[in-house]
């Protein structure tokens, strides 16, 4: 009973030296049957400074649209702030000013893609804010937009929010706004993934525990 105890509190102190970092990627998976009769609509990602800029950054890379199903980018990306790059490439953000990213897409039966961090806790107590949202073809009014995934930097590990996508604003072309909701009911599943460095080290640490328990019976 001892030696099962003291196995596993080495295997947590080595989960603690490592951060189990789990928070620091993301692989983000989104199923869109529901808007393949919708037309085109638009990936909306957004990263928002907290009370000190220059300590965050966000990529959001290896795009899968559901080709096979009929689903991909279309068109080339709109970039404001500090984003930069594309679907295929992966985008990037960071906090040093507003960063956003939007890529209009046709739906198939899914989309997914990961999000990657860098991030620290700002010192004024306001975190940095990391969003996606899928939108109706154009940029929603600025806070209309439902967040299907949040990200909050106000702790070394980030705190992770999803939702359904409800009704929200939409530009109804003649410079005013419509509710919108073809988006209704969307629902993302989010799963954190361990960084290779922590895997690395726990699994070394469990070779390490196994070996010395075999050295001992031996």
């Amino acid at each position: 009973m001892r030696k099962v105890t003291r196995t596993v509190a080495v295997l947590i102190l080595l989960m603690s030296l490592s951060g189990f970092a789990l928070a620091d990627a993301f692989d983000v998976f989104v199923p869109t049957s529901g808007l393949t009769a919708g037309g085109q609509f638009t990936l909306d990602f957004n990263l928002i400074d907290g009370s000190g800029p220059g300590n965050t950054s966000v990529t959001i890379s290896n795009f899968n649209f559901d080709s096979a199903g009929g689903g991909g980018a279309a068109g080339s990306a709109s970039l404001f702030g500090s984003a930069s790059g594309d679907a295929s490439t992966g985008f990037s953000l960071s906090d040093t000013v507003f960063g956003e990213a939007q890529q209009a897409f046709n739906p198939g039966q899914f989309l997914s893609f990961d999000i990657f961090t860098a991030a620290g806790v700002d010192a004024g107590g306001v975190p940095d804010v990391f969003t996606f949202a899928i939108l109706e073809l154009v940029t929603d009014p600025s806070g209309q937009t439902n967040s299907l995934v949040t990200l909050s930097f106000d702790a070394a590990n980030p705190t992770l929010t999803t939702a359904s996508a409800t009704n929200f604003l939409v530009s109804d072309g003649n410079g005013g706004f419509t509710v919108g909701n073809k988006v209704n009911g969307v629902s993302p599943a989010v799963t954190p993934v361990p960084e290779p460095a922590s895997l690395f080290l726990l699994g070394g640490g469990a070779s390490l525990l196994l070996a010395s328990r075999r050295k001992k019976t031996a």
